[in-house]
């Protein structure tokens, strides 16, 4: 199915990543687990906010 997006390449659920081979851009990027509540999505979603 060709490349996978590039979050999927995040390997900390924690620490913010933000350099990752092949990405031409600037962003941030965290691992959210399958399982994770809505609220934590949303924490997680606040603090990459916060590194724009």
């Amino acid at each position: 199915m060709g490349q996978g997006l590039f979050p999927m390449q995040a390997t900390s659920s924690e620490h913010i990543e933000d350099m990752i081979s092949n990405v031409p851009f600037k962003y941030f990027v965290l691992r959210i687990t399958a399982t994770a509540a809505a609220r934590d999505v949303f924490e997680k979603y606040q603090r990459l906010l916060i590194e724009t």
